[in-house]
């Protein structure tokens, strides 16, 4: 039970019917970022 959060704008997601995809997208996600290797994401190292 979380209670809604407040918002000023009415807003209503609209509904649609779920489709399976092969989920084949990672050519394209990787595109956007800095720098990547062997299909992931290389961040800077942040725990020593």
């Amino acid at each position: 039970g979380v209670d809604p959060m407040t918002t000023p704008v009415a807003m209503q997601l609209p509904m649609r019917e779920d489709v399976v995809t092969d989920g084949s997208k990672q050519d394209q996600v990787l595109a956007n970022a800095p720098k990547s290797e062997e299909g992931f994401f290389v961040v800077p190292k942040v725990v020593e």
